[in-house]
């Protein structure tokens, strides 16, 4: 239960940021219309003996471009939606986020624009296409792992984590208990017929169905022997161990099944 909910706010949270792909379809459009207004107002006010032109020695021109940017940048108010989300602080640390990457993309061409005027507004494109996309697929990545970086600037990186569902920690407790000395004895002891009598009793103290990798592994052939220390087999339960993505702890499974190191008990 707790794990389908987890899901569900990860996926909530990646949603937002599609706003981030798609919002330069509504800004560039809504800014253009803006600055056509703003530019025949303030062209009028600061130049009332006749219209001046479009370019960086007009300052009418430059202060309509600016206003159009932040007219334009009212579209990511949307983001206030996830930000304030009373249901999820997760889902709301990544609308702050969210709105965070939209403020750096409203600030870019604000700098340019009033540094260069009309000519800074090239250089400022280029620089936000490159945000535009990686920061979005960074925002969007990190909600799928159950990340957020800005959580983290502020010290709230634990209120976000979900926590990977644990069984009952009782029955946990007691199958620790009656496994730990198997699992020593099939791991060190030389004798081969005491390894496989505590693989047995293993076997029978584990819930049906659990899986267990193998100390000593070897091919389906049976024709060659793959020892514990094998970099590949090594890397891959480092993989099952640690690694935060499911999917990749998965694949490595997968491996280790394929290559029949892996035991049904």
């Amino acid at each position: 239960m707790e794990e389908n909910k987890a899901q569900k706010e990860k996926k909530k949270a990646a949603e937002w940021y599609l706003w981030l792909f798609l919002s330069p379809l509504l800004t560039v459009f809504t800014a253009y219309i803006i600055f056509i207004f703003a530019w025949r107002l303030t062209d009028a006010f600061l130049n009332p003996r006749g219209h001046g032109y479009i370019g960086y020695g007009n300052p009418a021109a430059r202060l309509a471009l600016l206003i159009s940017i932040l007219g334009s940048a009212l579209w990511h108010l949307i983001l206030l939606i996830p930000a304030l989300d009373k249901e999820s602080i997760f889902v709301s640390w990544h609308g702050k986020q969210a709105l965070l990457l939209a403020g750096v993309r409203t600030a870019v061409p604000l700098v340019f624009v009033g540094f260069f005027g009309m000519d800074g507004l090239i250089l400022s494109i280029l620089l936000l296409i490159v945000i535009w996309l990686f920061g979005t697929l960074w925002g969007q990545g990190e909600a799928r792992q159950g990340k957020c970086s800005l959580a983290g600037w502020f010290g709230k990186a634990e209120e976000i984590m979900h926590p990977e569902p644990a069984a009952g920690s009782a029955v946990q407790d007691s199958l620790n208990q009656i496994s730990a000395p198997l699992l020593e004895i099939i791991r060190y002891s030389p004798e081969k017929s005491d390894r496989d009598k505590a693989l047995a009793d293993l076997r029978a103290s584990l819930p049906l169905g659990s899986r267990l990798v193998r100390p000593f592994f070897y091919r389906r052939s049976g024709l060659s022997v793959i020892p514990a220390s094998d970099s590949r087999i090594e890397a891959l339960l480092k993989l099952i161990r640690s690694s935060p993505d499911r999917q990749l702890r998965e694949k490595a499974l997968l491996s280790l099944t394929d290559w029949g190191l892996v035991d049904i008990l």
